[in-house]
């Protein structure tokens, strides 16, 4: 805000504040999220579980928020245990899944906002020999370089790193070359569901 105050330009990519007359170069993560609970539910999926980010980081806040919207649509039933927050990373997932597996009523899908906690569900899935995507669906979210690699590959949602970095220098360029007071503008990109193993079941 103080920098803003001062009329130094900003741009925000990736992450960005609710400030309005900054330049935002973001993903939609809201329909990023809802692009793969609608996968999962497509595949016929019903009781799926979402480890979920800091509720305070609006990306996670918006990636939650894809998950209701999802099974709002599809008219399933929220079951708000199946929520665990935070949790991004390896152990976390692991130990979240593990809770979550317990439960008399136990879901049969996992969409993480994070392919880190995705894969320590995916892990612990194999030890304890849950068929993936038989009987157990996951989709992360980032398209980390593992997803691709490991078994079964991770059905995740990519978010254009790449473009995200370029249209940023670009802005950057376009501020330093023609004037610091240039009008703001956001972009958003649109995210792209890369489906993979854990999650085809049909």
């Amino acid at each position: 805000k103080e920098l803003k105050n001062l009329n130094i330009p900003l741009i925000f990519f990736d992450r960005a504040p609710n400030f309005d007359d900054t330049q935002q170069i973001i993903n939609d993560d809201r329909a990023g999220a809802f692009k793969a609970v609608t996968h999962l539910i497509e595949m016929g999926y019903r009781r799926i579980a979402h480890f979920a980010g800091p509720s305070h980081l609006k990306l996670y806040k918006e990636r939650k928020q894809g998950y209701l919207d999802a099974l709002k649509k599809h008219q399933i039933k929220l079951d708000k245990k199946l929520i665990i927050e935070p949790c991004l990373k390896l152990e976390e997932g692991k130990a979240a899944i593990q809770q979550l597996m317990n439960m008399t009523k136990r879901p049969d899908a996992l969409f993480s906002a994070s392919d880190y906690s995705a894969l320590g569900a995916l892990l612990f899935l194999k030890e304890k020999a849950v068929h993936i995507p038989k009987e157990f669906g996951v989709v992360g979210y980032s398209n980390e370089n593992f997803t691709a690699l490991i078994s079964p590959a991770l059905t995740t949602v990519d978010q254009h790193a790449i473009e995200l970095g370029r249209l940023s220098a670009k802005s950057c360029l376009d501020i330093l070359n023609n004037n610091k007071n240039t009008k703001a503008k956001s972009i958003v990109l649109d995210p792209q569901l890369i489906i993979r193993a854990s999650s085809q079941r049909k």
